[in-house]
């Protein structure tokens, strides 16, 4: 920990430099001055250049080097390790030397001083000394969300929300002029992401010398970064929860019929909104922003700014599903976590449509569909029958209902089977085979969920402890029977002796 001293001496060196770039930053302009090799003739400085070469003047002066040292003698080499003591030897001075030349930039000192504007160097000295040891830091990822159209601006889910930006809203959250001048790599067309309806997580961390900050795992707050790279890793939390919705179109006759030539079967196959990947935005003024370029795996209209043609409209009715839908879901990993590890199931089942929900229009998505339908109600024997009875009684409401259901079904895990076994197709899946493994996957997983929320309830209301919830099998067993079934074990179940099996 640094001493009082050293802080002093630190002190007097921050000051010291912070009064000298000051001198330099509003030096006038004159044409003897040298900012180019060339032997060049300039008309104009554009300012944010002629701002960048009197920082790189500044930070290779005298008076930041006595920093760098200050501000390493005080906090970075007070216990030195035999490689930072070689450096210190060899006049290394760069433990601090990038966050010192970021705090300057990011805090605003530079631009202020550029522009004459009044200031105080023993505040700037006070946040930069306080932040070497802690200091809060805001990380926001924004998603672009493609070919849809929201009715509202904000959709607010709690831990996450959808929201349409104006550029000047997007320009102020990247820090727009400061990036430009100083970090060219992470500025981006903030017009491109005005035309885009963008997924937006943000969560503060604690930094710093000092800080020792423990992530939480729940379902309110993430800091499991495998989300920037979704596929083939497991989805993070939000997509699985957004892909529990049922995103097909609410659209009249019409209006189907309408879209049809341009769109195709989208009223049957569209699951979604394409989603891209992250763009991450972090105001940490100690850290050197990351890159915000577009990857290579961002289509093409994204880089352009050109939202699809014929963007799926989103009701009013419609957000407020897919808000009942993220939170009956996130209730019920919370549930789970308590039931641990006998609820796992439902864990499984929504990574498993999230890449569903991310998979192109194909078998991948389908086999990925099936897996949600596996995960949920299959047992390790008789996997397809046991399935097909199950599905058909949670999803049919009459025989004739049921016998539709089972041969959906059989066609859907033909394909499947084909596909995990090498198998020759002889079939070839088309676009009604995904909607329909899609569907099924939905409504099964929805119905779970209402199933798992019912049983909490009633537990809750009667008493009973997590650790006397139903296991996975024993949820299940009850599907295999008819109504009548259940009826007629109802009477009898609750008659039986404690000591049952034994009389």
């Amino acid at each position: 920990m640094a001493t009082e001293d050293s802080k002093d001496k630190t002190q007097r060196a921050f000051i010291s430099y912070l009064t000298h770039a000051t001198r330099v930053l509003t030096t006038r302009p004159t044409l003897r001055e040298t900012m180019v090799q060339e032997p060049l003739s300039l008309s104009y400085i554009d300012p944010s250049y002629r701002l960048r070469f009197l920082v790189n003047k500044v930070e290779d002066s005298t008076q930041f080097r006595d920093l760098c040292d200050a501000v390493d003698r005080a906090v970075g080499y007070e216990n030195p390790t035999p490689s930072s003591i070689d450096q210190v030897e060899s006049g290394y001075r760069g433990t601090y030397l990038t966050a010192l030349k970021t705090f300057c930039r990011r805090s605003r000192f530079y631009s202020s001083a550029f522009a004459n504007k009044q200031q105080d160097p023993q505040e700037y000295f006070n946040q930069f000394w306080s932040g070497l040891f802690r200091r809060e830091a805001k990380i926001t990822i924004l998603k672009i969300l493609d070919e849809v159209e929201f009715s509202s601006r904000l959709i607010d889910f709690g831990f996450f929300r959808i929201q349409r930006f104006t550029r000047e809203e997007l320009d102020t959250l990247i820090d727009r002029d400061v990036m430009d001048t100083f970090y060219s790599q992470a500025t981006i067309d903030t017009g491109v992401l005005s035309q885009h309806s963008l997924l937006v997580a943000d969560w503060t961390e604690v930094r710093g010398e000092g800080a020792k900050a423990t992530p939480p795992v729940d379902v309110t707050t993430y800091h499991d970064w495998s989300w920037l790279q979704v596929q083939p890793k497991t989805p993070h939390l939000i997509i699985q929860l957004l892909a529990i919705h049922d995103w097909t179109p609410d659209l009249t006759e019409d209006e189907c019929l309408e879209m049809a030539a341009d769109l195709g079967e989208i009223q049957t196959l569209w699951p979604g909104p394409t989603i891209s990947e992250s763009l991450i935005i972090d105001d940490d003024i100690f850290s050197e922003p990351k890159s915000l370029r577009y990857s290579d795996g961002i289509p093409d209209q994204f880089r352009d700014g050109l939202p699809t043609a014929f963007p799926i409209p989103v009701s009013l009715q419609q957000e407020n599903d897919i808000k009942l839908s993220v939170s009956k879901g996130g209730k019920v990993l919370l549930i789970a976590e308590q039931v641990k590890p006998h609820w796992d199931f439902i864990q499984v089942a929504l990574s498993y449509l999230g890449k569903a929900f991310l998979a192109k229009p194909d078998l991948e998505q389908l086999l990925w569909n099936v897996a949600v339908l596996e995960s949920l109600l299959s047992e390790r024997a008789e996997v397809g029958q046991t399935m097909r009875r199950r599905i058909s009684n949670i999803l049919g409401s009459t025989d004739r209902e049921k016998r539709e259901i089972r041969k959906e079904f059989d066609e859907l895990y033909d394909f499947r089977s084909n596909l995990v076994h090498g198998n020759v197709f002889t079939k070839k899946a088309g676009y009604e085979h995904l909607a329909k493994a899609r569907r099924l996957a939905g409504q099964v997983l929805s119905w779970v969920l209402d199933y798992l929320i019912w049983v909490d309830e009633d537990y809750r209301q009667r008493g009973i402890n997590y650790e006397h919830y139903p296991r996975r099998d024993e949820l299940l067993a009850v599907l295999d029977f008819d109504r009548g079934s259940l009826d007629r074990i109802n009477r009898f179940i609750g008659r039986l002796p404690a000591t049952f099996p034994k009389f």
